[in-house]
């Protein structure tokens, strides 16, 4: 059972096969949008990576230390990383999308990665830049640590 709003049921015509679609909350649409581009950042820099030289060069002049720390773990190991790290974001888009508590787990694990990532990399790398990210992932995560508490039904008679 998900954590959207609206019943999966059959719809008025009777269809069995074709079900109503959950209404997402927007802050979920946009997170699911959010995994996706992680998605397409996977597979631009897998083919980067597998094509050197190749027609998506141009992106380690986006980020010329990402280059750098692919070609340091080798790129066998570099292509299995950011195809499971799509494999990641790609799970948890299906599953926010689909609104299923199991989509909202794995993101937050990718989040939770992302964070502890970052403060290594501010604390060994001495890189204070990789700190910003911390507040905007540590609001995500408490979005998506509130997106699944269910809400206790209403009390009956006040309460009494």
């Amino acid at each position: 059972m998900g954590w959207a709003r609206g019943n999966l049921s059959p719809n008025r015509a009777g269809d069995k096969n074709f079900v109503t679609p959950r209404r997402l909350p927007i802050g979920a649409k946009i997170l699911v949008a959010f995994f996706l581009f992680g998605v397409l950042g996977c597979i631009l820099t897998i083919a980067a990576l597998l094509v050197p030289g190749g027609p998506f060069a141009f992106l380690w002049e986006l980020k010329p230390e990402a280059k750098a720390g692919f070609a340091e773990i080798g790129r066998p190991a570099s292509v299995l990383l950011m195809l499971g790290v799509g494999l990641a974001c790609g799970a948890a888009a299906l599953g926010l999308a689909r609104g299923r508590n199991w989509g909202r787990k794995v993101a937050i694990c990718i989040l939770a990665v992302n964070l502890a990532g970052d403060v290594a990399n501010a604390a060994l790398r001495r890189d204070p830049r990789t700190l910003v990210g911390l507040p905007v992932g540590g609001a995500l995560l408490f979005y998506l640590a509130r997106l699944g508490r269910k809400k206790s039904p209403p009390a009956v008679n006040g309460g009494m």
